[in-house]
């Protein structure tokens, strides 16, 4: 009973504990495991599924990231289709009538 109730206890992720791990992956690459990082990481108190379940939270957010940066930068470069130009012009009903008006 004691042991289960030692597997069960949460970790707080400290600031010096999550710089071992990020630490961890730059020295073992972003393919890493949990059982490589948690002997890079060398902390007694911390187990295999707890390095896992923060490996899972970091590539959660890694590819979260990346997808913002991506959206962002096809905003900036205006390949987003409901994205107009700057020298686009909206037609709404009223512009539309003087914009086909004028043409004539």
């Amino acid at each position: 009973m004691e042991e289960r109730e030692q597997r069960r206890l949460r970790i707080k992720w400290t600031p010096n504990l999550n710089e071992k791990f990020n630490e961890a992956i730059r020295r073992l690459g972003e393919k890493a495991t949990a059982i490589p990082i948690l002997e890079y990481m060398n902390v007694p108190q911390l187990n295999r599924k707890q390095v896992e379940n923060r490996l899972q939270q970091y590539r959660v957010q890694k590819r979260q990231a990346q997808l913002a940066q991506h959206a962002s930068s096809s905003l900036v470069v205006g390949n987003h289709p409901n994205v107009l130009n700057s020298h686009e012009t909206i037609l709404t009903p009223n512009t539309c009538n003087t914009f086909f008006s004028s043409t004539k």
